[in-house]
C-alpha cells in the first residue's frame, strides 16, 4: 500500500511513540525475566516478549524500517523456542537482547537521520534542476512569476526558458 507523504509522516511519528513504549516494555520484561523462578510467571513473561516482539515487527514492517523487523523478527524467533519450552535464558543471553533493544533504537534514529539527509539532497537536487544561469545580469531584460509559479525570464527581449518551480 502506497502512502501520501503526509499520512507517511503520521504512521512514523506513531511508530516512534509507540517503538519507545515496547522498548521500555521489552527492557523491563527482560530485567523482571532474570529474576523470576515461578514457571508460571516466567510463562507469561515470555509471552508477553513474543508479542511485543511480533508486535514491533509488524509496526516496523508497516513503515519500511527492514533493520527494526529483522532484530524484532530475531527475538520473536528466539522467544518462540522459550515461549514453547517454558525456559529461560541465561543473564548473557538477556544482556544480549538489552543490546538488541538498544540496536532497534539506534536503527530507528539512523532511518530518521538517512531521511533529513534525503530530504536536503531532493532539495538541493529540484533547486539545481530548476536554476537557470544568465551570463551577466545585464542580459536580463524582465523576470516574472505567474500565480502558477511559472518562472519566464527575457533576455534582450526573447523569452528563452519557461520553467515550473513548485
Amino acid at each position: 500500500m502506497e502512502f501520501d507523504d503526509d499520512m507517511y509522516e503520521e504512521l512514523l511519528e506513531t511508530f516512534s511513540v509507540e517503538l519507545k513504549e515496547e522498548c521500555e516494555s521489552l527492557t523491563s520484561l527482560f530485567l523482571e525475566l532474570e529474576n523470576t523462578e515461578d514457571k508460571k510467571h516466567l510463562g507469561d513473561l515470555l509471552k508477553k516478549i513474543f508479542r511485543t516482539a511480533h508486535n514491533i515487527k509488524g509496526a516496523a514492517a508497516s513503515v519500511s524500517i527492514d533493520k527494526i523487523v529483522d532484530i524484532s523478527h530475531k527475538l520473536e524467533d528466539m522467544f518462540a523456542k522459550f515461549k514453547k519450552d517454558i525456559s529461560k535464558p541465561t543473564r548473557d543471553e538477556i544482556d544480549s537482547y538489552l543490546e538488541m533493544v538498544d540496536d532497534m533504537r539506534k536503527a530507528f534514529n539512523d532511518f530518521i537521520n538517512l531521511r533529513i539527509e534525503s530530504k536536503d539532497e531532493k532539495i538541493t537536487e529540484v533547486q539545481s534542476e530548476h536554476s537557470i544561469t544568465v551570463a551577466d545580469s545585464e542580459s536580463v531584460e524582465h523576470y516574472s512569476t505567474t500565480s502558477d509559479d511559472d518562472v519566464y525570464i527575457k533576455v534582450k527581449t526573447k523569452t528563452i526558458q519557461q520553467a515550473n518551480v513548485k
